[in-house]
């Protein structure tokens, strides 16, 4: 089962929920339905669950799913584990239709405190991003974007 939790994967947390906010300095204006904030990531290795690198990731509400770059991804030796068989097409943000090297099938990110592990992210040869995330990962984690305060706000435990 997916889940969003607090703190790196296998450990757990107990007690009163916490709420976090993520200071986003990096947010602009949304055009149209579409917002972009950028926020440092923990990226966890699927396997073996160590830490494998930090990056800057996008927050993309107007992405249903999250993309990583093949090119991110060999950076963080993670390159092997894109299952080929999960190549499919999605629409940019300019409209145009683009197909993606494969899918990472699972692995763990991390904002602050909170970990959510995600699946099938779409692996892509973009150049303006290294990691996406969607909106499968701001449900998933219960996160809201205040655009005006240039926040992310979701809650751990």
């Amino acid at each position: 089962m997916e889940s969003a939790n607090a703190g790196p994967p296998g450990s757990s947390s107990s007690g009163r929920a916490q709420r976090y906010i993520a200071k986003v300095p990096n947010c602009h204006k949304p055009v149209i339905t579409i917002s972009t904030c950028k926020v440092e990531v923990i990226i966890y290795h699927p396997i073996t669950g160590e830490i494998v690198g930090k990056i800057l990731a996008v927050v993309d509400t107007g992405a249903s799913q999250s993309a990583i770059t093949y090119a991110t991804l060999k950076k963080l030796g993670l390159e092997k584990l894109i299952d080929t068989n999960g190549k499919c097409f999605f629409f940019n943000a300019d409209g145009r239709e683009t197909q993606t090297l494969g899918a990472l099938p699972k692995f763990t990110v991390g904002v602050g405190p909170l970990t959510v592990d995600l699946e099938n992210t779409a692996v892509t040869e973009a150049e303006s991003y290294q990691f996406l995330l969607g909106n499968d990962m701001l449900v998933k984690s219960g996160a809201t974007i205040d655009l005006k305060n240039r926040e992310m706000r979701y809650q751990v435990g």
